[in-house]
């Protein structure tokens, strides 16, 4: 496949200059073309024709600059919707797959596996019609027959066949189908709520709706039949609707000392403990159903939430005190050749005074993380397949940083990424050992966007600590010492919830949520992670700020972090597993010593102020 695949901005460039005459495809001409304007738009954006640019090594993919190239080259891909084009053997063939079904036939190039889908969604979901009222025929919707999606008409059956054909038509009439649609989706839905309101009539819980038929109210949730009688009234509908709602939010669970209620966890296996006392689960249970309309409101609570992140030192007041890690700034190109990163990259309104001190900040935030693991710098890359971004590619939410898993890549946002970095760098090695362990796809693919990277279907099925919520699935390669090591880590992070003050903090920050955050085993993790380092640091005198800070901030008036005992169970844990890991990052070899063979560590170029510093920060 002739796709751009781990190419420089220097081989791109040569690529884009040769296409006149090029054979590639028109599709990979496209894409060239795209991020050759990405890469012009970034460096005549930067001032006084700065050295350092806003790519660095290899193409990522992914960015809100890629993103609205590909959308403005015709390239956008939603209407796909859950379906991929992945490459086989090495990319001699493609196939086309969703999460669980895939199409038997294999194709010779990206395109012609594209086009294919094009026509086959467009043969699902769309069917031609004549207008009774001009005799001219038409494109609709196959499932809603009110919904036209062509702005054309044919005056034939054949014609309109014809039009079909191209698989060019197709993906612009899916693409319209999907904005029609989202449009129409708005408008029912404020129809449905100002119909309830003239009514006067309480609305049924999220999720749950009510259809009367000729025996009487029938339940639906999440638009398939319920597991409930007939009601023969909606009040009736209405309570049973509650009381499905109320225990998929709340269950009993059996203490030693008898029975209890517990809040679950939204998107986890977990669950915190809300009422206990009872001396039997079945007692706990009547408890429940007597006080379903108290319950509700609990459930329905829409109480003001805490800040959605704990409250980090702003980028310009994290502060370093140890040894220094660098000579002098750190240059671009020994950034790459120390750390083996697979990318880097800056966002827009990165001026080069900035770009220059969070290569600074990073650079000596890693070779801290290095030391506290006992690793050598290239080692935090992981194999080379880890990429670094500094406020490239957010999306506007309130998140200070946030590991990709498709394009294994970390980015940290201007205003708060300083003191994420350890988090995020466990996530990426959570997707590392899942990667190599089997439980996580290894293939590392051309992406959409034109960069590379992995098919992840969600973080649970990509990471390594994703396979707690599978019991039986055991996914353990990498020797004795290493799982022994990974169990009592697990044991000391998630496995006594109930019990867990680290959890049941966790959960109660997740209360209002629709999705666990929190109390996700990788957030957990994490969490618990740069803790240790964080304490790690401490330990020796020292601080490094934009690595780790706050973990012993609070989150409102709940904290988030493990405190007193089990922050030292957790640290002595974590002291096992970053032995076991550092042999296995150094492939196979002896771990260094923890933290500081600082004189054994590259160092940046001479010449910089703040190497007289004892921070260099």
């Amino acid at each position: 496949m002739a796709f751009i695949k781990k190419r420089s901005s220097d081989h791109l460039n040569a690529i884009v200059a040769d296409i006149p005459g090029s054979t590639a495809s028109g599709r990979d001409r496209s894409l060239a073309s795209a991020h050759h304007g990405a890469q012009e738009v970034l460096v005549n954006q930067t001032p006084d024709n700065a050295s350092i640019n806003a790519k660095l090594g290899e193409h990522i993919g992914g960015s809100r600059a890629d993103r609205a190239l590909l959308q403005d080259s015709g390239l956008d891909t939603r209407w796909m919707r859950s379906w991929k084009i992945v490459p086989r053997e090495g990319g001699a063939s493609y196939r086309i797959e969703s999460r669980k079904l895939y199409f038997r036939r294999q194709y010779p190039s990206y395109e012609a596996a594209e086009d294919a889908l094009a026509r086959e969604l467009a043969f699902r979901t769309l069917v031609p019609f004549r207008d009774e009222a001009d005799q001219r025929w038409r494109i609709r919707q196959r499932r809603d027959p009110g919904l036209v999606v062509s702005q054309e008409t044919w005056p034939s059956f054949t014609a309109v066949t014809e039009y079909l054909d191209d698989a060019k038509q197709c993906k612009a009439l899916l693409k319209r189908l999907i904005m029609l649609s989202d449009k129409a989706r708005r408008e029912s839905a404020r129809e449905r709520g100002a119909s309830r309101e003239d009514a006067g009539l309480p609305p049924f819980p999220a999720g749950w709706e009510a259809s009367a038929e000729e025996d009487g109210w029938h339940l639906y949730k999440r638009g398939k039949p319920a597991d409930a009688p007939v009601c023969q009234s909606r009040d009736e509908a209405l309570d049973k609707a509650r009381e499905g709602y109320v225990r998929d939010r709340f269950c009993i669970v059996g203490l030693s000392a008898g029975g209890a209620i517990a809040r679950v966890v939204p998107g986890s296996t977990g669950c915190s403990v809300f009422k206990e006392g009872f001396a039997s689960t079945l007692e706990a249970d009547a408890y429940l159903r007597e006080h379903i309309q108290d319950f509700f409101s609990l459930a329905t609570e829409r109480k003001p939430r805490p800040a959605s992140d704990v409250q980090r030192i702003p980028f310009a007041e994290a502060r370093r005190e140890g040894p220094a890690r660098r000579d002098g700034p750190a240059e671009p190109s020994a950034f790459l050749t120390t750390f083996g990163f697979h990318g880097v990259e800056f966002g827009l309104w990165n001026s080069q005074a900035e770009r220059q001190r969070l290569l600074d900040k990073a650079w000596d935030g890693l070779m801290d993380l290095a030391g506290v693991l006992g690793v050598p710098p290239k080692a935090l890359s992981l194999d080379g397949q880890l990429s670094l971004a500094f406020g490239a590619r957010g999306n506007g939410g309130f998140a200070s940083a946030h590991y990709e898993y498709g394009h294994a890549v970390i980015n940290l946002t201007k205003r708060g990424g300083a003191g994420c970095l350890a988090h995020e760098w466990f996530h990426a090695l959570d997707h590392y050992l899942g990667r190599k362990s089997g439980y996580a796809s290894s293939v590392r693919t051309v992406l959409a966007d034109g960069g590379t990277g992995y098919v992840v279907p969600s973080p649970e099925k990509a990471t390594y600590s994703g396979q707690w919520s599978r019991p039986f699935a055991r996914y353990q390669p990498f020797g004795n010492l290493f799982d022994d090591a990974w169990d009592s880590l697990r044991r000391a992070v998630y496995g006594r919830r109930l019990s867990s003050d680290y959890y049941q903090h966790a959960a109660e920050l997740d209360r209002g949520r629709r999705q666990a955050y929190w109390a996700k085993p990788q957030e957990m993790l994490a969490r618990a992670f740069e803790a240790w380092v964080e304490d790690s640091i401490e330990a020796q005198g020292r601080r490094s700020e934009f690595l780790v800070n706050g973990t012993r901030r609070a989150v409102g008036d709940i904290t988030p972090y493990p405190e007193g005992l089990e922050r030292s169970e957790l640290a002595a844990a974590f002291r096992e597993f970053a032995g076991c890991t550092a042999s296995l990052l150094n492939n196979g070899a002896e771990p260094r010593q923890s933290t500081d063979q600082t004189a054994e560590q590259p160092a940046a170029p001479a010449g910089s102020p703040e190497a007289s510093s004892a921070g260099g920060a």
